[in-house]
């Protein structure tokens, strides 16, 4: 075979081999860049409480976040306390503060039903157990329901302090208020608004066909 003829055969070769060799490329480089897009997706909606995670983290500035923490007491009235929490961090200004997310409590009352809170944050002291819970509160008890932005509980005083935002919620009526104070010894509620000349909304909650 001449040389000449080599060199045809050669170049018809590559001729051919070169938009073989390019459709791989591109379907590969396609496959890839789908698997890639793929697994981002994937990853980007693995779970909801990551959006919750990193806003927490900038909350504050501290240490290792400790996943589903779990604290439990009990007074010598055998009323017990529980607070969940889904992500909590130890606060770097004060080591007994017990910073949450995604928080789960329940007081257990010896003699009457539990009460119940769910919160976006809270800040547990691990010493008194006092509470500040954060966003989107809701207090739970029995039939009453409260909404709140803010609620602090004290076991010195047997007091749940729930303010700004309120929607309290029962059986028969809707109030609307700024402030409200519930004993969770004797269940009392006290109501109030942050201004004097403001007044409280109440609506019947009742459907009973009335006007």
């Amino acid at each position: 075979m001449n040389r000449k003829k080599l060199i045809q055969i050669l170049l018809l070769f590559l001729i051919i081999l070169f938009p073989v060799f390019s459709y791989f490329t591109y379907f590969q480089s396609n496959n890839l860049d789908n698997s890639v897009h793929n697994n981002k997706n994937m990853i980007g909606s693995e779970d909801v409480d990551d959006i919750d995670l990193k806003k927490f983290k900038n909350k504050d500035s501290s240490s290792n976040i400790i996943k589903n923490l779990k604290y439990t007491t009990r007074d010598a009235q055998n009323n017990e306390y529980e607070i969940i929490s889904k992500y909590g961090k130890i606060s770097n200004e004060n080591p007994d503060i017990i910073l949450m997310t995604i928080v789960n409590a329940k007081i257990k009352m010896a003699s009457s039903s539990s009460i119940l809170v769910l919160a976006d944050f809270a800040k547990y002291n691990s010493q008194t157990f006092e509470t500040s819970f954060s966003e989107n509160v809701i207090l739970n008890y029995e039939d009453h329901k409260i909404n709140s932005d803010n609620l602090n509980l004290s076991f010195e005083k047997n007091l749940a302090t729930i303010y700004d935002n309120i929607v309290y919620t029962s059986l028969n009526n809707i109030i609307l208020a700024d402030k409200l104070e519930f004993d969770m010894l004797t269940k009392n509620s006290k109501i109030f608004m942050n201004e004097a000349s403001n007044k409280i909304n109440l609506t019947s909650n009742q459907n009973n066909g009335n006007n």
